[in-house]
C-alpha cells in the first residue's frame, strides 16, 4: 500500500468532510491515479472496483488472515460463528 504524509489543510479537510483514514488507505491502494500537468496527480476509485469491494465486504464478512511476525500470511479462513 502506498504510504503519504498529510498536510495540515488535507488533515482539516478530511476531519470537515467526514472522510476516514480508512477511506484514503482504500482509495491508495485501489484507485487509479491519473498525473496532471502541475506534478501533482488524482486517485479515484473506478465504479467497477466499488462494486468489487461492495461484493467483497458483502460476501466475505466473516473472514480471519493468520500472520506471521514479519508480516506474512500463513493463512485465510472464514469465521463461523457457535
Amino acid at each position: 500500500m502506498k504510504k503519504c504524509n498529510k498536510t495540515k489543510h488535507a488533515k482539516i479537510q478530511m476531519d470537515k468532510r467526514a472522510i476516514t483514514e480508512t477511506c484514503i488507505n482504500l482509495l491508495l491502494f485501489f484507485g487509479d491515479e491519473i498525473f496532471q500537468k502541475s506534478g501533482t496527480s488524482t486517485i479515484r476509485l473506478s465504479h467497477k472496483i466499488k462494486k468489487e469491494l461492495i461484493h467483497a465486504i458483502n460476501k466475505e464478512r466473516d473472514i480471519i488472515a493468520v500472520m506471521s511476525n514479519n508480516n506474512t500470511l500463513i493463512t485465510a479462513m472464514h469465521h463461523y460463528k457457535k
